[in-house]
């Protein structure tokens, strides 16, 4: 069984109401085309992974980011080395048509600046190509009357995958998606952090910024609308199982990370 994941909402909502949504039907989601194993084996991250001088992790959540350039760009930003070893990383990337595997599942990952870089896999969403920023990045200064039918669907597409992805790594490891932790937005992160712990990096939750919750709202999203999208589609693979596509996806996937992960 399959849902179309795009629907117009209903005509008499508000009049900020979008005209493109997320269809919430219990699931089932579906898996992106393709997973790739991208690792970023030139990031200070890996390499430190890899010599044994970062800790590695047994995930216990996903946290989700975006950002505003294609992968190609993300990676060559972030798959090199530095003087100061203060390059970020992230363990995937999704767009509209594939997810990136950026880092082992077990490598702890500089995605957050706080505690969650512990605990939590990261996810970052590649937004669609045309929206307008304030300065500081921390806002869109878009409408959404004026997106247009390319940017709707490709972030829709990418919403889509980003749950599927985190729906699977939930079940994987076992993460307990009724506790609000478990899947977290990245500026959610840094808002549940108590505030005399926010500018202790070894203390707080994660680093202040604004994603995603900067760009969800603009396609009439949430993180609590991904937490239950997420929460649908591992209630589907209970009662049904994985498919035979998604059981082949994710077995190449881990064939392919198994070179690169170090136990």
């Amino acid at each position: 069984m399959q849902k179309n994941i795009f629907k117009k909402i209903a005509s008499g909502l508000c009049a900020t109401a979008m005209s493109f949504g997320i269809c919430l039907a219990g699931g089932p989601f579906s898996p992106p085309e393709n997973i790739k194993v991208d690792i970023f084996t030139n990031s200070d991250c890996y390499c430190e992974y890899k010599d044994g001088t970062e800790t590695k992790i047994t995930p216990t959540g996903v946290m989700i980011r975006s950002y505003n350039t294609p992968y190609d760009e993300l990676k060559s930003d972030y798959n090199k080395r530095t003087d100061k070893s203060v390059k970020p990383s992230v363990h995937m990337c999704a767009d509209q048509e594939q997810v990136y595997v950026c880092l082992p599942f077990n490598a702890r990952g500089w995605h957050c600046g706080g505690t969650c870089n512990d605990t939590h896999l990261s996810i970052m969403m590649i937004e669609p190509a045309g929206s307008e920023y304030s300065k500081d990045e921390s806002k869109i200064l878009t409408l959404p009357e004026e997106l247009t039918k390319e940017q709707k669907e490709s972030f829709g597409k990418t919403y889509t995958t980003a749950v599927w992805m985190t729906a699977f790594l939930a079940r994987k490891f076992g993460m307990k998606l009724k506790e609000k932790l478990t899947v977290l937005g990245h500026c959610e992160a840094y808002e549940m952090t108590p505030d005399e712990h926010k500018s202790d990096r070894k203390s707080r939750l994660a680093s202040d910024m604004a994603t995603p919750n900067h760009v969800f709202p603009l396609f009439g999203l949430s993180m609590d609308q991904f937490r239950q999208d997420v929460q649908d589609q591992v209630n589907y693979w209970t009662e049904h199982g994985l498919s035979e596509h998604e059981k082949e996806l994710t077995a190449k996937m881990f064939a392919d990370l198994e070179s690169y992960t170090v136990q």
